[in-house]
């Protein structure tokens, strides 16, 4: 035996006591034992996991949904203290408005409004499934605050300015829209009935379809407006400003229009039934053309309409009139 074998140093320093090295190769039938017992913990695990999977998904979503509805719940407090806060300009009020009169959910897109089936032609819906609906805005003030300054060399009133807001089918119901600028503003199919609309501005707005019964609309500027099927009667329409504005089939019985700035606007099929016209400016016979009234329709010297027959749904309506110009 050779001194410089490593091993047999050891042996001699350590007084023959060398640890023999465990055998490598284990008994064939344990090491498959082991196996067999990984492989049924690990199809246990993947039993259960498959089990309860289900139940998972299911409680996620129920987790997402009040998470969901609370943010938006919370968005919308958020969106009502901003609009009860007095304060000319826009003042995110705009935002505000078009979060409070949509919709919210998932599957929501542009293509989908006013398509979806269960909500057949409601603009205010582009979501499939639906977390929130349109808030009510009637009765809201969003006129600025009667102490800010008005400049009386410039004749300039503080205003709201809630330009381009989009708010289609929104509930307005005596609404206090005072001197509020409502510049290019899609309020298509709005309820407007006894809103406050005076000395607002209504320039190249989309009012189509709108309700504006009984509104207050004393100064209101009405340029380039659209107001195609709206309903107007009995509104005191005298001194306003319709240059550009598009009136076809707008309803306007009994309504005072008396020193109405008439350039450009569009009459066709406008339905003016007891409307008084006397003292229009820049009215052309050519406008009227295509308009009708009857024989309480007041007309400037030298004017002629043709006359209609009103719509079933206005019949009453008329009738109503009639009996109070008599």
């Amino acid at each position: 035996m050779l001194m410089n074998d490593p091993t047999e140093r050891r042996r001699r320093y350590s007084g023959g006591l060398v640890p023999q090295p465990a055998s490598i190769n284990q008994d064939p039938a344990a090491e498959h034992l082991s196996k067999n017992r990984q492989r049924n913990i690990w199809s246990h695990i993947d039993g259960f996991v498959r089990r309860f999977e289900p139940w998972g998904i299911l409680l996620a979503l129920i987790a997402f949904y009040f998470d969901f509805s609370n943010r938006a719940e919370q968005r919308t407090v958020a969106s009502w203290q901003l609009l009860t806060e007095e304060a000319s300009g826009n003042s995110g009020k705009i935002g505000a408005l078009e979060h409070l009169n949509s919709d919210d959910g998932l599957v929501c897109t542009e293509a989908l409004r006013g398509w979806i089936p269960w909500r057949w032609r409601d603009d205010r819906y582009h979501c499939i499934f639906i977390f929130k609906k349109p808030t009510p805005l009637a009765g809201v003030d969003l006129s600025p605050p009667r102490n800010d300054t008005y400049d009386q060399g410039l004749g300039i009133f503080p205003e709201t300015y809630l330009l381009g807001v989009d708010l289609p089918r929104a509930d307005l119901q005596r609404a206090n829209l005072r001197q509020t600028a409502f510049q290019d503003a899609v309020l298509k199919g709005a309820n407007l009935r006894g809103a406050n609309l005076t000395d607002a501005v209504l320039q190249g707005a989309n009012l189509s379809g709108s309700d504006l019964r009984n509104a207050e609309v004393r100064g209101a500027s009405f340029v380039g407006t659209n107001l195609t099927g709206a309903k107007m009667p009995r509104l005191d329409l005298s001194g306003s400003d319709m240059r550009g504005a598009a009136l076809t089939s707008t309803e306007l019985l009994g309504a005072n229009l008396s020193g109405v700035l008439w350039t450009g606007a569009i009459l066709q099929n406008t339905y003016l039934w007891g409307a008084n016209l006397q003292g229009a400016r820049q009215l052309q016979p050519s406008q009227l053309k295509n308009a009708c009234g009857d024989e309480t329709t007041k007309l400037p010297d030298g004017f002629k309409l043709q006359r209609c027959k009103p719509l079933a749904a206005w019949r009453r309506e008329r009738d109503e009139l009639l009996k109070d110009l008599r």
